[in-house]
Order: structure tokens, then C-alpha cells, then sequence
């Protein structure tokens, strides 16, 4: 059968790309599958943090990032232990 075969190689190509992207990500190299991550504060006066998974971020990622509760709070932006910003969503 001619399907078999092409199956085969739609299988080992997806291996091949789950392999590359959990390197890239090892290596500290962005992809479409990172997103920023929110962390809550203790603080009833802050919203926490976002970190960034790169510098390539959208602003609309990251103000989807940030969870209801944090709204008309000061939320830092942190890219790797660097902090890059401080934004507040209204």
C-alpha cells in the first residue's frame, strides 16, 4: 500500500520536530508554543509577574497573560532574572 509508507513519514517528521523544538527551548531559543507565564503576588498591592519567554513577545501576549484579578495593578515584566518593565492593565 502507498498510504503506509506516508504515514511512516508523517510520523517520524512530527518525532523529528517534537525533538527540535524541546531543543531549541533547551537552548534557550524561542517558539510559537511559549507564551508568558503569569505569577501571582502575596501583595494585595501588586499583580504579580510575567515572566517572558523571549524579548519577541507581543504586547497582547502579555496583556493575555495577566489574569482578571491583577487588573488596575502594577504587574512586573521579567525577562530571564532580568526586570524589563513595569505595566499595568486597565
Amino acid at each position: 500500500m502507498v498510504e503506509e509508507p506516508i504515514v511512516e513519514v508523517r510520523q517520524r517528521a512530527r518525532r523529528i520536530e517534537t525533538r527540535l523544538t524541546q531543543l531549541m527551548i533547551a537552548l534557550g531559543v524561542a517558539t510559537d508554543g511559549q507564551k508568558p507565564k503569569h505569577y501571582p503576588s502575596r501583595s494585595p498591592v501588586s499583580g504579580g509577574q510575567v515572566l517572558l519567554p523571549s524579548a519577541h513577545c507581543t504586547l497582547k501576549e502579555i496583556l493575555d497573560a495577566i489574569p482578571a484579578p491583577a487588573i488596575g495593578l502594577p504587574v512586573d515584566l521579567y525577562l530571564g532574572a532580568d526586570r524589563i518593565a513595569r505595566i499595568t492593565k486597565c
